[in-house]
């Protein structure tokens, strides 16, 4: 019942209006983005993601990883998935959002007084979302990935995450283009909800290495605006699928 409750959650949605959206071969799926990514993000929510997975889609779960992310007060813990997709040929990985206000706090404090840290594909990210990409990377999804993308080189790899998973979802995306661990015209990066993640270089740095990324935003979700724009130079990638109204969040 959780699950579907936060599916529908995702995927009420209507009215979009696009900003610096793609053409031709890397143009904006809504079917993609309702059908498949918003099930994904409501998935990884669950406590069952592998029913949830499978009553939607035919996704099959590989994985479910769960770690403590935060140092400050050791609680807050960040949460991602691997699966595949036979029928749709693709291999995903999901990231789950902020869990609660604390949270929101901690990220949110952390990625403003913290020092930003270096990215391998350029430029700074918050030092929040870095620890807790890496976390998850090194406590079973880079394995996963790496085993899904060694069996299935032709598939298409769906990135998605909610939130602080759309952070994530964006610094997997540059990561593994940057590093050629899978051919980024195969990539498909679609992120809800997503905070800045890093600076301007991190940003021009994403726009040049992944062509098919879009941020879906709600107007009036304020998550989207953490850090306010251009606070310590703070600035989102491209393209922006915005929900109920058009509004400038670069």
């Amino acid at each position: 019942m959780r699950c579907l409750v936060l599916v529908g959650f995702f995927t009420i949605v209507s009215q979009i209006s696009s900003k610096s959206v793609r053409d031709g071969q890397y143009a904006y799926s809504d079917s993609l983005a309702r059908n498949f990514m918003m099930p994904a993000c409501a998935a990884v929510e669950a406590e069952d993601p592998k029913n949830c997975l499978q009553s939607v889609h035919e996704f099959w779960l590989k994985r479910h990883v769960t770690v403590i992310c935060d140092e400050l007060n050791g609680i807050d813990t960040c949460s991602a998935l691997t699966a595949v997709d036979h029928e749709q040929k693709a291999i995903l990985i999901t990231y789950r959002g902020t869990k609660g206000k604390i949270q929101l706090g901690v990220e949110s404090l952390e990625t403003l007084l913290r020092n930003r840290t270096e990215w391998v594909a350029g430029g700074h990210v918050s030092s929040y979302f870095y620890k807790a990409f890496f976390d998850l990377w090194n406590a079973g999804i880079k394995d996963d990935f790496i085993a899904l993308a060694h069996t299935y080189p032709t598939y298409d790899l769906w990135i998605t995450g909610h939130s602080l998973g759309g952070a994530m979802a964006s610094l997997a995306a540059s990561y593994v283009g940057f590093n050629k661990l899978f051919p980024v015209s195969q990539i498909k990066m679609i992120s809800l909800g997503q905070p800045r993640t890093g600076d301007s270089a991190y940003a021009n740095a994403f726009d040049q290495l992944i062509p098919y990324a879009y941020r879906i935003v709600h107007a009036k979700d304020i998550v989207t605006h953490i850090p306010l724009k251009g606070q310590e130079n703070f600035r989102h990638h491209k393209s922006e699928v915005s929900f109920f109204s058009s509004i400038n969040n670069q």
